[in-house]
């Protein structure tokens, strides 16, 4: 693996030829006057108790920027990275200096968490505005479509996952009945393989109804309180994914249903074309071109109020 002291840093002969290359008013040159360098306690505040990070923190979090600024993958930022001397001179390095393995990047964002990241880019946008980089006096907004990394079952099969969710989220409080259930969804399977496709729905969603009027009471009972915290909250979200997926099936014209079991906040909408996923809504700063605003809705969210 790639280590911090393997990077090899800008020569002064380098960093005056890419300054030579690069116009001032460039946006990563513009850059120059964030102190990155403010970013790192918070950065390797992440990894105490796992030893110092393998590559230093301040370059990954400048990769990260570079991916989300000009909205590259991680395979695609560090394919750029390779021969783009606006890069290099951003990132401090010479263009012999090797650089990672786009998982690198995966890894760093885990590490450092949703709320930490959320941390450093309100820290860098408010650092921004001190040094009159953004300047607010006119905001850019547009929205780019996210595909749910899922398969997007049918009904019958989404009904069916949602049961099967649940009595392994019920398995812990109560593991005989919970067997006892599984049993007759799978006799209720075999039953139903010759079955028209609305028989079949109907019989798993009146299983469904039956293991959710059991399922609700569970979190009233002694046996609820005497699990862990995790198993309490899991079956907390498969009731409630349950009862959202019967409400869908209750009302067909609804606009708002839940289309997989493994992504439930994923939704069905349209950009250009129907698509399963989320809508990335950005807004930008004109005059500097940082980003200064980043949300994440479902795919049939209301951009025009976000």
């Amino acid at each position: 693996m790639l280590i911090s002291s393997e990077l090899v840093p800008l020569t002064a002969a380098e960093r005056q030829l890419y300054e030579d290359i690069v116009p001032e008013s460039y946006f990563l040159r513009r850059l120059h006057i964030i102190d990155f360098e403010a970013f790192r306690p918070i950065l390797e505040a992440a990894y105490k108790g796992f030893g110092r990070p393998p590559l230093d923190s301040v370059f990954l979090l400048k990769l990260e920027l570079l991916a989300r600024q000009y909205r590259l993958s991680d395979r695609e930022v560090m394919a750029a990275a390779r021969f783009n001397i606006a890069y290099r001179l951003f990132l401090g390095i010479s263009l012999q200096s090797p650089l990672p393995h786009p998982t690198v990047l995966t890894y760093f964002r885990q590490r450092q968490g949703a709320e930490r990241m959320q941390q450093v880019f309100d820290t860098l946008v408010g650092q921004a505005r001190r040094l009159g980089l953004v300047k607010d006096r006119l905001r850019l907004k547009d929205a780019t479509h996210i595909i749910a990394n899922i398969a997007v079952p049918s009904t019958i099969r989404l009904v069916a996952e949602t049961r099967d969710q649940l009595l392994d989220a019920l398995r812990p409080f109560a593991a005989e009945r919970a067997t006892e259930e599984e049993q007759r969804a799978d006799a209720i399977r075999l039953g139903s393989e010759d079955a028209k496709d609305e028989e079949r729905l109907l019989q798993r969603v009146t299983h469904l109804r039956a293991v959710l009027a059991w399922a609700d009471d569970v979190p009233r009972q002694d046996a609820f309180r005497l699990q862990s915290d995790q198993a309490q909250e899991r079956l907390r979200a498969a009731l409630a994914l349950a009862h959202k997926i019967l409400a869908d099936r209750d009302d067909p014209k609804a606009g708002d249903k839940v289309v997989s079991v493994h992504d439930p906040e994923a939704r069905c909408g349209k950009h250009g074309d129907w698509y399963d996923g989320y809508l990335l809504d950005v807004a930008m700063d004109a005059d500097s071109e940082i980003i200064t605003a980043v949300n994440v809705l479902p795919a049939n969210g209301d951009e025009g109020a976000d």
